[in-house]
């Protein structure tokens, strides 16, 4: 689509050249780039005026249509009055401030006001046709109030203890107006300032790394220090090592062994220098795919820092409180991708995980982190122990308490609200339900999922964003899954499947390896040694037992055989 009108003609565009290339000699030897010039220069911007007094130069619509809808008028702006600076490929920028005026970019949130007391601290109760969607520390704006006028005065106030349908003031309404009818509240977004290190100090105290490679926590310090000393080998060398160049790789060991000693406490221990030398044998090559996809996310960031609109990438995993509901097979592959992830990696982060099912033989075989010494116990307690073997930050705490409406006194009020996001590794649909109506009662995300032989399913659910669970009916199922069938049976269908495997288990599969046993004895013992699992020598037990004990030698002894089991 072409634009509907060009406001800067081809002289102005010669003369904006000029400009930038001075103020690209001007910037080039600076180390950071800012764009709090564009936040001082919002005032202008409200009046029509540009930073150098002249009238702005106008949006296209046409153009910029896309960018209009998702940012908005006034974000548009800001990056109109943004100056960036990008040092070429190779080069390094670093962000000290900025704001972010609309940390989700959503529209802010409303309500219709019910009624209001005179109390200290006042209760604002809203209509219930649609839930409130504030958070405790929002704060929210008063409109259209009838009585109790003192709050159309349109100052931000505080709020707590938000429910679904009402909220706490902080404020002391007992010398306002009776509170009469109608009124609006409505949240106001506060900026969010950011401060980060200059690059000088980042490079001594780089704070928390944010991880790519989640099963080896180690690397990123070292990564750092490589990078230090490649810096510095082409400050020397005036370029990068040579592929392949144990010279060259043996320089920057040394460069980075000379850093890592000026760190004082801050220095590394161990430095792998095998991997140093990869770094060097590589160091020249350009990954174009991988530079596309950071320079997207750069670009991204870039475009955050400049409007002021959307949270920057923040990665706060370790403080994460996060709840497992199920340690089964689904549970074992959460937990383990948890552990390696470091969440709930600090003291304010932890991770609830449980189970009140055991460890049968059956498990075994998808449910990695038991082993056949764990048959008999806790699942969720072999899970943490086995998690926290992975990870020993993991803060991880087992409980065998089935999440149900009889364990509410377990899983309160308080413990819902302390959370951030809950995972559900469950094998049936009732208690899917129940979870995600808790879920969607305390607002908390949900990774809901689910397996059935070579099928699975996957749902995230977002508060206000997405459909919950609970939203679309599954078919009914077809099968029960055998967990359940084991330890809970609860109606015929479970009963009556539970019924078959004991019946296929007594009368059909010990018999079966017992007629095997006595056809060729030699090649059974010599398969159930070379297996040398649990699951054989449970065999062996069985067959004994029925050869032993329980052997029958006439018909009557098999009827009297199957009575007494």
């Amino acid at each position: 689509m072409l634009p509907r009108k060009r406001v800067v003609g081809a002289e102005n565009e010669e003369n904006q050249a000029a400009a930038d290339e001075a103020q690209l000699k001007k910037t080039r030897g600076g180390d950071l780039i800012s764009s709090s010039a564009a936040m001082e220069e919002e005032n202008s911007w409200a009046n029509g005026i540009d930073a150098v007094g002249s009238k702005q130069a106008e949006i296209d619509e046409d153009l910029h249509s896309r960018q209009l809808a998702v940012y908005g008028r006034e974000t548009m702006r800001r990056l109109f009055a943004s100056n960036v600076l990008v040092s070429g490929l190779q080069g390094l920028g670093a962000e000290i401030e900025f704001t972010v005026f609309d940390v989700d970019g959503e529209d802010p949130h409303t309500g219709i006001i019910a009624s209001i007391s005179n109390d200290n601290p006042a209760i604002v109760s809203c209509v219930d046709d649609e839930r409130l969607e504030f958070q405790d520390g929002d704060l929210v704006v008063f409109s259209e109030v009838e009585g109790m006028i003192e709050l159309n005065d349109g100052k931000p106030r505080k709020i707590k203890n938000a429910r679904p349908y009402s909220f706490t003031l902080e404020e002391d309404t007992t010398q306002f107006g009776v509170y009469k009818k109608g009124g609006i509240v409505t949240q106001v977004k506060q900026p969010k300032v950011l401060r980060f290190k200059p690059l000088r100090d980042a490079l001594k105290d780089p704070g928390d790394f944010l991880l790519s490679d989640f099963s080896k926590f180690d690397r990123p310090p070292l990564l750092h220090l490589a990078f230090q000393a490649l810096d510095k080998f082409r400050h020397d060398k005036g370029r990068f090592p040579v592929a392949g160049s144990d010279e060259d790789a043996q320089q920057l060991i040394d460069f980075a062994v000379n850093i890592n000693e000026s760190l004082g406490d801050g220095k590394l221990e161990d430095i792998d220098k095998k991997i140093l030398q990869h770094f060097a044998y590589g160091s020249r090559a350009s990954l174009n795919p991988m530079a596309a996809m950071f320079g997207g996310i750069v670009g991204q960031e870039v475009v955050k820092a400049c409007s002021g609109k959307f949270h920057p990438l923040l990665q706060k995993l370790e403080k994460a409180r996060v709840f497992i509901v199920g340690s089964g097979a689904l549970g074992c592959e959460f937990l383990k991708n948890l552990a390696l992830m470091g969440v709930s990696c600090c003291p304010r982060g932890k991770l609830t995980i449980t189970d009140d099912d055991v460890i049968e033989k059956s498990n075994l075989s998808r449910q990695f982190l038991f082993r056949d010494w764990n048959i008999g116990q806790a699942k969720s307690t072999v899970a943490a122990a086995a998690a926290t073997a992975i990870n020993p930050s993991l803060h991880i705490e087992a409980l065998q308490n089935r999440a149900s409406p009889e364990t509410e006194d377990v899983f309160d009020d308080a413990f819902w609200e302390s959370l951030d996001a809950v995972i559900n590794a469950l094998d049936n649909v009732t208690a899917r339900m129940y979870i995600d109506g808790r879920c969607l009662y305390f607002q908390k995300p949900l990774l809901e999922s689910g397996t059935l032989g070579a099928k699975c399913n996957t749902q995230m659910v977002i508060p206000h964003l997405t459909e919950n669970y609970g939203a679309s009916r599954d078919p009914p199922e077809k099968q029960a899954p055998m967990c359940t069938v084991h330890s809970f049976p609860h109606n015929i269908d479970h009963c009556l499947t539970w019924a078959r495997s004991e019946f296929e288990g007594l009368l059909e599969k010990t018999p079966n390896e017992v007629s095997t046993f006595l056809s060729n004895p030699s090649a059974y013992v010599s398969s159930m040694r070379n297996a040398g699992d649990a699951q054989a020598r449970d065999l062996l037990e069985h067959v004994l037992e029925c050869l032993d004990k329980d052997r029958c030698e006439t018909f009557q002894d098999c009827v009297h055989w199957a009575r007494l089991r």
